[in-house]
């Protein structure tokens, strides 16, 4: 597969420990896999080993914010650009951008919403560190090469269907919408698009130039809990979600164990925030419990932080 790559020097995307939860890491790990961990991470970031989920797939996210808690400038809305313009330290953007790596390499698929495929038309999800790839392979011997790729949208009026990811066959690409979002879909996109009944390997690894396609919930509103019940009945035990809106969802409905935040020493302000559309109240609302604080200079802050324990 010719999937772009990239270089990630260990002395550059390296972080440095402040704080870990030796308790709250020794009962996350204890539900995974012992040997199912990258040796690269544990070098340059901390040892990661990530439990399978129960009911659903394990569910993990991660964003980068500014020191104020934004997630983009109001004049430039691509979320990259906010680590990016962090000029105190040349290679902060890089070790982000590595840590997204780290996430893809532990997921079996990656989740996405369309507004980043609109303001990336050619952008493969892919893990891009060809030492990552080498460690998955050795030590995720039940995972595939690359993660897939599941293409959420809410009621399909968004989906751009001339992005890269449609018009490859090297890599699967689900798509997850409502009963409205696949009509629109099936009348847009005709034939290339179908409505798969049950979620298989087989049938998400037949590359074969159509796209399948999930439905749950009603009228243009999806319903995740079905979805993933049926992702992890499937046997995808470890989902990474790279929407912010889809990772607030998840939240929501409790669906969502782990959040990896970088937090870049750079001011916003404006109200382009985290679940800004649809806020928690006082007395029902997500709570986290860091379990890694690592820094990169004095200007990037990692975290990995537990929002659900597995029972």
């Amino acid at each position: 597969m010719n999937f772009p790559m990239m270089k990630f020097p260990p002395e550059q995307v390296s972080s440095i420990n402040l704080y870990k939860d030796e308790e709250l890491l020794m009962r996350i790990h204890a539900q995974g896999d012992a040997n199912a961990y990258l040796p690269k991470v544990e070098k340059t970031y901390g040892k990661i080993i990530l439990p399978k989920g129960k009911d659903y797939p394990y569910l993990f996210a991660s964003i980068a914010l500014s020191m104020d808690g934004k997630m983009a400038y109001p004049d430039n809305l691509d979320g990259d650009m906010l680590v990016h313009s962090n000029t105190q330290n040349p290679d902060g953007a890089l070790a982000d951008f590595y840590i997204l790596n780290v996430l893809r390499a532990y997921s079996d698929a990656v989740l996405i919403g369309t507004k980043s495929m609109i303001n990336e038309a050619n952008e493969w999800i892919t893990i891009y560190d060809e030492d990552l790839i080498r460690d998955r392979k050795e030590h995720m011997k039940n995972k595939e090469e690359q993660p897939f790729t599941i293409v959420a949208s809410k009621d399909g009026t968004d989906i751009p269907f001339d992005h890269l990811l449609f018009q490859q066959t090297e890599i699967p690409v689900l798509v997850f919408t409502s009963p409205a979002g696949y009509l629109h879909i099936s009348k847009e996109a005709g034939d290339k698009f179908y409505l798969l009944g049950k979620i298989s390997k087989e049938a998400i690894y037949t590359l074969d130039g159509r796209i399948p396609v999930v439905v749950t919930g009603q009228d243009d509103q999806t319903s995740f809990k079905p979805f993933m019940r049926s992702m992890k009945k499937a046997g995808f035990d470890h989902i990474m979600v790279e929407s912010p809106m889809i990772n607030w969802l998840l939240m929501k409905e409790g669906l969502l164990n782990e959040y990896f935040i970088t937090y870049s020493s750079i001011f916003v302000g404006g109200t382009f925030s985290p679940g800004s559309f649809s806020p928690f109240t006082f007395e029902d609302h997500a709570q986290s419990q860091v379990a890694y604080l690592n820094r990169h200079g004095n200007s990037f802050f990692f975290t990995r932080q537990i929002l659900q324990e597995e029972k």
